[in-house]
């Protein structure tokens, strides 16, 4: 469960990496910027 609970917070930081590196309105990079913040600290949990 832990290995799979990284694999998907690896492809959601990639999945919105990509869409950040497009120019967004502010709303919406700031809903992605705490998504992919998010998806860091799940990251972190996963691999202490």
């Amino acid at each position: 469960a832990l290995n799979a609970g990284i694999a998907v917070e690896k492809k959601d930081i990639a999945d919105i990496d990509k869409i950040l590196k497009v120019t967004q309105p502010a709303d919406v990079k700031l809903v992605f910027d705490r998504l992919i913040a998010g998806s860091y600290n799940h990251l972190a949990a996963f691999t202490r």
